[in-house]
């Protein structure tokens, strides 16, 4: 039996950030680390491991599900747990088929992309920006540095 592992990373920012500065300190933050302590799903298909890495002013807004065909679902992903296929749809063709990425068996897929949403704080109203990093890959064994021993197979960058 696999294991999925998946690893989510989470830069945050306001307006007030953007400036040339912020940006070299968010590019410099690594886009991978080792599995620290990963949570793990309750899924009726597998295991599933999640590492989770926040700059995160909206604590756990990824949400994690499963479909009744079989198919973990969070953000914009969705992986079949049958097939270990990842696939993503682009937030702005949300009436679109799902992109194929590809398949998770022994090999690490990375996605990044960019979003921004408006923020309701009380008494303030902003604009909060982030970057998202997916880190995903399907083993027969958890190995904590899974994400650090190799380069991804393939890398997705996706800016909004």
């Amino acid at each position: 039996m696999s294991i999925l592992v998946l690893q989510t990373i989470i830069k945050q920012w306001d307006k007030s950030q953007q400036s040339p500065a912020h940006s070299e300190a968010r590019a410099s933050l690594p886009d991978r680390y080792a599995i620290t302590e990963p949570r793990e799903l309750k899924l009726n298909r597998g295991q599933c491991f999640v590492d989770q890495h926040y700059d995160n002013l909206l604590n756990d807004r990824l949400q994690f599900g499963q479909t009744e065909s079989g198919k973990l679902v969070f953000d914009r992903f969705q992986i079949s747990l049958d097939t270990k296929q990842l696939e993503y749809r682009d937030s702005a063709q949300a009436q679109q088929a799902m992109q194929m990425l590809g398949n998770l068996e022994d090999n690490w897929i990375q996605y990044q992309y960019e979003w921004r949403y408006r923020f309701d704080d009380g008494d303030y109203i902003y604009w909060l920006y982030e970057q998202v990093v997916v880190n995903a890959i399907s083993v027969k064994q958890l190995d904590k540095n899974v994400f650090l021993n190799a380069e991804p197979a393939l890398v997705f960058h996706d800016a909004d």
